[in-house]
């Protein structure tokens, strides 16, 4: 499945860095399924059209050239509302 992973043009096509990108990949799937256990909950108990649910990030990705790195990656902190 590594072996699979399409990285964007700006890093090292390496077996590292492929391996970071993929756990990057299933950290981002984790959350997205968490959050839909979330809103299904919120939704369950009638309180999905009455709740704004917020999640901010601290400071750019844990990649190569995100967290500590002056690229787009790292000085970006996503948020999604």
């Amino acid at each position: 499945m590594v072996d699979e992973i399409e990285l964007p043009p700006y890093y090292a096509d390496t077996p590292e860095v492929k391996r970071d990108w993929a756990n990057y990949l299933d950290t981002i799937e984790y959350m997205d399924r968490e959050v839909g256990f979330l809103m299904d909950e919120l939704k369950s108990k009638g309180l999905d059209s009455n709740t704004v649910v917020i999640f901010v990030g601290d400071n750019g990705r844990c990649n190569l050239r995100g967290k500590g790195y002056l690229y787009e990656p790292g000085v970006h902190v996503p948020m999604i509302v």
